[in-house]
């Protein structure tokens, strides 16, 4: 190997080596950022559930809307347990699943073009 290959094939492997060191990092943000917005919503969820828990204490309409949500929504045992419901029969949670899943997907169709110019934004910083 001549001493220009020699020169070229370090210079590629510095190069190789900053963009994975850049891939890297820019990686770490991007799951820094999750982490911060996971957190961010979950907090927002505890907030409104505190609020509307509190309301619905005096405030029979919201009592019952809270317990007619509950009542659609929960499918689990455990959950609908929690909040003193009846356990749902097998053939009933496969249907308010299966309407669940529906409902994700459609949400999740919805945002994929904002999710990959999101994606791309961050790939360009």
């Amino acid at each position: 190997m001549s001493d220009k290959d020699e020169i070229l094939r370090k210079r590629a492997e510095r190069h190789n080596a900053k963009a994975l060191e850049h891939a890297r990092k820019a990686q770490a943000a991007k799951k820094a950022l999750s982490e911060v917005e996971r957190a961010a919503d979950t907090r927002r969820k505890v907030l409104d559930g505190a609020h509307i828990q509190t309301e619905a204490l005096t405030n029979p309409e919201i009592a019952a809307l809270l317990h007619r949500l509950r009542d659609e929504k929960l499918i689990s045992d455990i959950d609908r347990a929690l909040f003193g419901l009846a356990p749902l029969s097998e053939e009933e949670k496969n249907r308010r699943t299966a309407k669940r899943d529906a409902a994700r997907r459609r949400k999740d169709a919805k945002l994929e073009p904002e999710v990959t110019r999101k994606a791309k934004e961050m790939e360009a910083a």
